[in-house]
């Protein structure tokens, strides 16, 4: 049951990711737009708008491949996949190749080495956090 939860999430998360990546880009722009206008006044004396946005929306794809790798992570580890973290990451990298080539063919998009690289990161780091969980609550259990 909970590997079919995790999947089923899972899932969903990688059609959140490329349902975005589907969107023009002036109602990609507006939905960051509207989280920009809600904690800019926060930052504004640190960052000009247009970085500031920028900064949220790199922030944005980093988060959500974070996620998508933590939850894969523990997907591919419930199901004793051999190598789960090298599985996530390769699984990881091919949404994010393929979510910057469905930008492509996008009116106003751009499919980004450099997004792939920030997807790929959130990845890893996803990766990482559920590796150190699972080293710690290894060492948890043997301790007891």
């Amino acid at each position: 049951m909970k590997s079919k939860t995790l999947l089923i999430i899972g899932i969903l998360i990688n059609i959140f990711i490329w349902t975005n990546s589907l969107m023009p880009s002036n109602l990609s722009s507006s939905q960051s737009g509207l989280i920009v206008n809600l904690i800019y006044p926060v930052f504004k004396n640190v960052f000009d708008v247009n970085t500031f946005t920028t900064v949220v929306r790199k922030l944005a794809h980093f988060t959500e491949f974070m996620f998508l790798a933590i939850i894969f992570s523990y997907y591919f580890k419930s199901i004793n996949i051999k190598n789960p973290y090298l599985i996530t990451m390769i699984y990881g990298l091919i949404v994010a190749i393929i979510d910057e080539a469905i930008q492509l063919f996008i009116p106003g998009r751009a499919g980004l080495i450099i997004d792939v690289l920030i997807d790929f990161s959130g990845v890893i780091t996803g990766v990482l956090v559920v590796f150190i969980i699972s080293k710690i609550r290894l060492k948890h259990i043997n301790n007891n």
